[in-house]
């Protein structure tokens, strides 16, 4: 009987095996889902895990829903600062009069609140859309990618570049930074983010699926509601 239902929920059923071990039950228990055709909630810390084997993803806090949406959207473009940070490695930085004030930076254009922006999409540069000199504190090799810490006064910025350590970017090193407001799609790196909980709705409402709750001064596009008050329209947007 338990086997003809249309779903099944797990919870952390790889937690306490090894890596190797873990990486091919994970493609198995995709095939798995994939061949049957059945509703799997899996339930887990693991980001990679989520990542991998989720055609959607729920993220909770305090017990509520803030985010469900597919793991590109969810990592591209998170509700919330919670959302984004907790969601892999991530840099934040406060926009305010047309600068992002831990850079020191110009980014013009670019409306006072939340950038949030990837490793991935930072690198050494002379002209790109923001750039910023700053000292790298340190370089970290993770396979097929090197992780470079960067340090701005007190703030550090989190880059990554694909392959082995480049040749000059050594640690102590003080280089020219930057990224392209563009690199992550229309809705990257340009994307506003709220206060951590200001992406939960009210108790009894709908989320609006534009997120109008992310930007201090945004509206639904579809009902024209303040970021106060949920979608009266629901998900018809």
């Amino acid at each position: 009987r338990a086997a003809s239902k249309a779903s099944l929920s797990s919870e952390e059923p790889l937690s306490a095996i090894d890596f190797r071990l873990r990486k091919i039950l994970e493609v198995e228990m995709k095939d798995l889902h994939r061949r049957t055709g059945k509703t799997f909630l899996y339930i887990t810390h693991s980001l990679e895990e989520a990542m991998v084997m989720s055609d959607r993803i729920a993220i909770m806090r305090d017990g509520r829903l803030v985010q469900v949406g597919t793991p590109a959207a969810i990592y591209h473009r998170p509700a919330s600062r919670f959302v984004a940070q907790f969601m892999g490695e991530v840099n934040i930085f406060t926009a305010s009069g047309g600068r992002l004030q831990e850079l020191r930076a110009d980014c013009p254009g670019v409306a006072d609140g939340y950038l949030v922006v990837r490793p991935e999409h930072v690198r050494p540069a002379q002209a790109a859309d923001v750039t910023f000199d700053a000292t790298i504190e340190n370089d970290y090799m993770l396979g097929s990618r090197t992780q470079y810490h960067l340090r701005i006064d007190d703030t550090t910025v989190i880059a990554e570049l694909p392959g082995a350590a480049v040749q000059g970017l050594a640690p102590g090193r003080k280089t020219r930074w930057g990224f392209d407001l563009g690199d992550a799609g229309a809705e990257g790196p340009r994307r506003q983010l709220g206060d951590d909980r200001a992406a939960t709705a009210p108790a009894g409402s709908r989320r609006c699926p534009w997120h109008c709750c992310c930007s201090p001064a945004s509206r639904c596009r579809s009902c024209s509601s303040s970021r106060t008050a949920s979608c009266r329209r629901g998900r018809s947007a």
